[in-house]
């Protein structure tokens, strides 16, 4: 199965298989694994009004990024994304955007004045089991208890 057709089938019908440590904190921003099994997992982010992630990428990792809430900006690969280049789509009744980040890809987000939030549906490379994509990380780290987290991994 790819990153694609499991999105697809994820986006339809929504399963939940959390794992025992599902809940991630990283400089304010809050993570919430809601699936995780084999080498795909998805995890809703959520940012506070005007935040912003600076450019970074997940070697390793394929990512799907789906808009749930606010505004946000993407930067992928040092161009910034116009709404005419994500894919239109569908989650839960509510009509949204997606878009597809490769391994690699570099990529930030900055959030508009009212929070926003989005899904990072992401499929494990290397043969390792997922994890956080905050702990996939290569660039600069968000904060000092990142950074740590990064050191002890």
């Amino acid at each position: 199965m790819t990153l694609e057709e499991f999105t697809d089938d994820w986006l339809r019908d929504s399963p939940i298989k959390p794992p025992i440590h599902s809940y991630q904190q990283v400089s304010g921003y809050v993570g919430l694994t809601l699936y995780r099994d084999d080498r795909f997992q998805v995890q809703m982010w959520t940012f506070p009004p005007y935040s912003e992630v600076t450019e970074h990428s997940h070697p390793d990792v394929d990512s799907i990024l789906v808009k749930v809430t606010g505004k946000f900006r993407l930067i992928l690969n040092g161009k910034w994304m116009s709404p005419r280049e994500v894919t239109r789509t569908q989650w839960r009744g509510m009509n949204t955007w997606m878009t597809g980040i490769k391994a690699n890809d570099r990529h930030g987000v900055r959030v508009g004045g009212e929070g926003a939030s989005f899904l990072s549906i992401s499929e494990r490379l290397d043969g390792l089991p997922p994890e956080s994509v905050h702990m996939v990380w290569e660039g600069p780290p968000l904060d000092e208890a990142h950074a740590a987290e990064l050191g002890n991994h």
